[in-house]
């Protein structure tokens, strides 16, 4: 006799929280402020997804002619494949550990596992960001090992240097004409106390 054991209906049976983690997947990355962050529209299925993107016309600077139509100029497109892959860590609970724990253990558990698969988003996010080669220090130094705090202390000049190059590279601001860095504390106190820094 044949008997159904949750192990022969692997897609019925599913963590619970499934569904309650992910709100807790909310406000909790720092790295993940460099990203523009779209909701997930369930049933739009594929293991892959390609995004399509006209690119922008070159600037033309002869003068028009003012009675002759204008020529049209033929657009072009580029388009990017993205793989969409989950993170994070899971875990499970029996019956027993549901009823005789003292706290509600399924949102307890659902908080920890959403948290922690924001944080490994992030720190995915965070070492994308920090493998670049486009690298700036303050000084005359050329690598992290040769700064020293007394002679590459961070200036006004150095950062308004970064505002310019970040505009130059059509770098887009986050709001208006303003970029986010992420510094670490000891830094952004030398910031404050800059009293050329506003």
């Amino acid at each position: 006799m044949a008997i159904t054991k949750v192990t022969d209906l692997t897609n019925a049976v599913q963590v619970r929280y499934d569904n309650v983690f992910r709100k807790f997947a909310i406000g909790e990355r720092v790295w993940g402020k460099f990203v523009d962050w779209e909701a997930i529209i369930q049933g739009r299925g594929g293991s892959s997804i390609n995004r399509g993107a006209l690119l922008e016309l070159d600037p033309n600077i002869t003068a028009l002619t003012e009675d002759s139509d204008i020529v049209p100029v033929a657009l072009t497109d580029q388009s990017m494949t993205i793989t969409p892959d989950e993170y994070g860590n899971g875990s499970a609970r029996t019956q027993k550990l549901e009823w005789q724990s003292r706290t509600k253990i399924k949102d307890d558990m659902a908080e920890l596992v959403g948290k922690n698969a924001t944080r490994s988003i992030d720190k995915l996010i965070r070492n994308g960001v920090l493998a670049g080669t486009n690298v700036r220090y303050p000084g005359a130094v050329a690598a992290r090992t040769s700064l020293d705090a007394t002679n590459d202390k961070v200036t006004y000049d150095f950062v308004y240097q970064l505002w310019v190059d970040a505009m130059m590279a059509g770098i887009e601001p986050f709001s208006g004409d303003q970029f986010v860095a992420i510094v670490n504390p000891a830094l952004m106190r030398d910031l404050v106390q800059d009293t050329t820094i506003t």
